[in-house]
């Protein structure tokens, strides 16, 4: 599956993200089992913005579910930026990549999108009005971790510019398609809501969201990408170690 090959680098991308934010919807369903019972549940607050308070809950409480939430993002983002790179690498197979590094880079241009934080609470780790969250996450993310692979190509002087350039548009491409196709999945809100139960309608509604926006960014961006990185490496057996 993951050949040296336009193919196996769209394989790497598309199953790396995919996992990236299909695994948000495993979080939301352990969540309860470590959520202090003293706390509410943050999604069926009015207002889940921590600069409101979670709607008027308790000032120490909502700073205490703020800083739970960002860690697991952080944890989160972090855990799989690395499967993200470690798939990347299993397809380039070249000792002009150090594996280690590659890895390393990619989870810190993941993990650089919390900056955002400093800025506007909740705006990466959730609450903020709109997709902010996955965007932030899966375009900028995937963008910067990309920009950190670029400048370490660079400096083994391997010119990866037109595939930094067509990385980053098939992100942004892969945004755009996946709110299309999940506007057209959204048509079949009616009859869910009559299938399922609130609890329900929310998980299925999450990792329908997660897994087309994931699927989608990753496999386009992979996609549209993919030659550019094929060729711009020089052939090898395997990834480097040293």
């Amino acid at each position: 599956m993951f050949s040296r090959t336009r193919r196996g680098w769209v394989a790497a991308c598309l199953i790396g993200f995919g996992t990236l934010f299909v695994a948000f919807s495993l979080g939301d369903l352990l969540r309860p089992l470590f959520w202090p019972s003293s706390w509410p549940d943050y999604t069926t607050l009015p207002s889940p913005d921590p600069t409101t308070s979670f709607g008027g809950v308790d000032p120490e409480i909502a700073a205490d579910m703020y800083r739970a939430i960002v860690l697991y993002h952080v944890v989160h983002v972090t855990v799989f930026g690395g499967v993200i790179g470690w798939l990347q690498v299993r397809v380039l197979r070249t000792p002009q990549v150090h594996a280690v590094k590659w890895v390393i880079l990619t989870v810190l241009g993941f993990v650089s999108i919390f900056v955002f934080e400093l800025f506007r609470p909740g705006i990466v780790s959730g609450g903020y009005p709109g997709p902010a969250e996955p965007l932030l996450i899966g375009v900028v993310g995937g963008g910067l971790a990309g920009l950190f692979q670029w400048l370490y190509l660079r400096r083994r002087n391997i010119s990866t510019t037109k595939w930094l350039a067509l990385w980053i548009a098939g992100l942004c491409t892969g945004a755009a398609l996946s709110a299309v196709v999940l506007t057209l999945l959204g048509l079949l809100g009616p009859f869910m809501r009559s299938a399922l139960s609130p609890s329900a309608l929310f998980v299925v509604g999450q990792f329908v969201f997660y897994l087309v926006y994931g699927v989608t960014v990753g496999a386009t961006a992979g996609l549209m990408s993919g030659r550019a990185m094929m060729e711009a490496l020089p052939l090898a057996s395997e990834p480097s170690a040293a």
